[in-house]
Protein backbone atom coordinates (compact mmCIF):
# COMPACT_ATOMS: atom_id res chain seq x y z
CA UNK A 1 0.00 0.00 0.00
CA UNK A 2 1.50 3.33 -0.99
CA UNK A 3 1.32 6.12 1.59
CA UNK A 4 -1.36 8.57 1.33
CA UNK A 5 -1.10 12.26 3.09
CA UNK A 6 -4.86 12.76 3.16
CA UNK A 7 -5.72 9.72 4.66
CA UNK A 8 -4.03 7.94 7.96
CA UNK A 9 -6.10 5.03 8.93
CA UNK A 10 -4.29 3.56 12.01
CA UNK A 11 -4.27 -0.25 10.70
CA UNK A 12 -2.27 1.16 7.80
CA UNK A 13 -0.28 3.19 9.60
CA UNK A 14 1.23 0.15 12.02
CA UNK A 15 1.34 -2.20 8.82
CA UNK A 16 3.72 1.05 7.36
CA UNK A 17 5.46 1.18 10.58
CA UNK A 18 6.58 -2.66 10.79
CA UNK A 19 7.29 -2.59 6.64
CA UNK A 20 9.57 0.17 6.63
CA UNK A 21 11.38 -1.11 9.53
CA UNK A 22 12.13 -4.23 8.36
CA UNK A 23 13.23 -2.40 5.21
CA UNK A 24 15.74 -0.01 6.75
CA UNK A 25 17.05 -2.19 9.07
CA UNK A 26 17.80 -4.31 5.51
CA UNK A 27 19.49 -1.14 4.31
CA UNK A 28 21.46 -0.83 7.94
CA UNK A 29 23.16 -4.12 7.60
CA UNK A 30 26.95 -3.83 7.43
CA UNK A 31 27.88 -6.57 5.14
CA UNK A 32 25.29 -5.78 2.46
CA UNK A 33 26.56 -3.18 -0.46
CA UNK A 34 24.82 0.04 -1.35
CA UNK A 35 22.06 0.53 -3.92
CA UNK A 36 20.76 3.61 -4.90
CA UNK A 37 16.83 2.22 -4.43
CA UNK A 38 17.88 2.14 -0.40
CA UNK A 39 17.02 5.95 -1.43
CA UNK A 40 13.21 5.30 -2.13
CA UNK A 41 13.46 2.93 1.37
CA UNK A 42 15.07 6.45 3.44
CA UNK A 43 12.82 8.65 1.50
CA UNK A 44 9.52 6.35 2.34
CA UNK A 45 10.43 6.25 6.02
CA UNK A 46 10.83 9.82 6.79
CA UNK A 47 7.48 10.40 5.03
CA UNK A 48 6.17 7.96 7.11
CA UNK A 49 7.82 9.49 10.12
CA UNK A 50 6.34 12.84 8.83
CA UNK A 51 2.83 11.58 8.38
CA UNK A 52 2.83 9.85 11.56
CA UNK A 53 3.64 13.16 12.89
CA UNK A 54 1.41 15.67 11.33
CA UNK A 55 -1.35 13.15 12.46
CA UNK A 56 -0.27 13.42 15.92
CA UNK A 57 -0.91 17.11 15.87
CA UNK A 58 -3.80 18.37 17.37
CA UNK A 59 -5.70 19.22 20.45
CA UNK A 60 -8.38 18.06 22.23
CA UNK A 61 -10.80 21.13 22.96
CA UNK A 62 -13.05 18.76 25.22
CA UNK A 63 -12.17 20.96 28.57
CA UNK A 64 -9.88 23.64 28.98
CA UNK A 65 -7.04 24.64 28.82
CA UNK A 66 -6.92 22.63 25.73
CA UNK A 67 -4.80 19.27 25.74
CA UNK A 68 -2.12 17.65 23.20
CA UNK A 69 -3.07 14.31 21.78
CA UNK A 70 -0.69 11.15 22.29
CA UNK A 71 -0.96 8.16 20.42
CA UNK A 72 -2.20 5.08 23.43
CA UNK A 73 -1.35 1.76 22.50
CA UNK A 74 -4.37 -0.15 23.27
CA UNK A 75 -4.01 -3.94 25.37
CA UNK A 76 -5.39 -5.55 22.14
CA UNK A 77 -2.44 -3.72 20.27
CA UNK A 78 -4.50 -0.91 18.44
CA UNK A 79 -4.05 3.02 18.71
CA UNK A 80 -6.33 5.16 20.42
CA UNK A 81 -5.23 8.69 20.38
CA UNK A 82 -5.96 10.51 24.15
CA UNK A 83 -5.13 13.64 26.07
CA UNK A 84 -4.04 14.61 28.78
CA UNK A 85 -7.36 15.60 30.90
CA UNK A 86 -9.00 13.88 33.77
CA UNK A 87 -10.50 12.05 32.32
CA UNK A 88 -8.69 11.66 29.18
CA UNK A 89 -10.74 12.12 25.93
CA UNK A 90 -10.06 9.23 23.76
CA UNK A 91 -10.77 9.10 20.13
Amino acid sequence: MELEESHLAIKDLKTDIHRTIADLAAVDDENRSFDPADFRVLARGLKLTLLALSGSIGECQSDVPYSPMRPVRQPDGTLRWCCNHDPEHCS
